[in-house]
């Protein structure tokens, strides 16, 4: 049938291609180079180190519910460390719309803490909101497209959500600014300035995997837990913290910086 003709075409690989990649795997073998670390034990090693992590400062990745991961971008997206410290186990415990409605006054409480009092109303907001779908007989957390629906969720939001909830089919990539300076300096490539939605999309790709590159969906989102994470404290713009990074023994801005901290010190 026509369907099945156009999967075919579709998936067809044009034999001037196949002989220009062929010819290219078989120069790569022959050149002798140590590969890469393998896509499926990064993103083994990510999951495994954001598992070992006491404390987030960006604790709601590690929330159980995509309510929760709302609310905490709703009330805290890009508050410094000591604000979220202060204000996030006020409302931590509040999983679902209803119980962050039933405790309005917790919620203005975490919002003023942080002198931003509309970010309380755009919560309470979402949330009526949410309620409301429920009542109607709509599940509006099935996914990031019907999480973003809300008025008072935006884009990025409703993904880091589905993401965190990981669902049973492929998350979300992510390509954020911080993600994208993870990777663009592990890589050695400015995929952060140039190609982000590209270059970028693959290059994250690589270090979280996914169920077509020999990954559970699960340990993909949690790798990409791992790199917000990173993003955010140890591989932050300006005092990186390398040592700690479980990306820092095939790093390449790793590996630069500790060449040019040896010649200095031979200086």
């Amino acid at each position: 049938p026509a369907t099945a003709a156009f999967r075919q075409i579709g998936n067809a690989v044009p034999p001037r291609l196949g002989e220009r990649i062929g010819t290219a795997v078989l120069r790569s073998l022959s050149a002798g180079e140590v590969a890469a670390e393998p896509t499926h034990v990064t993103s083994t090693k990510l999951a495994a180190w954001f598992d070992r992590q006491d404390s987030l400062s960006v604790p709601w990745l590690s929330a159980s519910s995509p309510w929760t991961v709302i609310q905490g971008e709703i009330l805290f997206g890009r508050a410094n460390s000591t604000v979220i410290r202060s204000g996030w186990p006020l409302v931590q415990n509040l999983v679902n719309p209803e119980m962050t409605l039933a405790r309005a006054d917790i919620v203005q409480m975490s919002a003023d803490i942080q002198e931003k009092p509309d970010r309380a109303d755009q919560l309470i907001e979402a949330a009526s909101w949410f309620l409301a779908a429920q009542e109607d007989g709509v599940d509006p957390f099935e996914d990031a497209k019907s999480m973003a629906l809300n008025p008072f969720v935006n884009d990025h939001t409703a993904r880091l959500a589905e993401l965190v909830a990981c669902p049973d089919s492929d998350g979300p990539i992510l390509t954020t600014g911080g993600i994208l300076r993870v990777a663009a300096r592990y890589t050695g490539l400015p995929i952060d300035v140039i190609n982000r939605g590209s270059d970028g999309r693959i290059a994250v790709s690589r270090l979280v995997g996914g169920s077509v590159l020999r990954t559970s969906n699960r340990e993909a989102c949690k790798a990409q837990a791992a790199l917000l994470e990173l993003a955010n404290n140890q591989c932050n713009v300006k005092r990186p913290s390398c040592e700690l990074c479980p990306l820092e023994p095939n790093c390449d801005f790793a590996a630069n910086r500790q060449f040019a901290q040896a010649t200095l010190q031979l200086e």
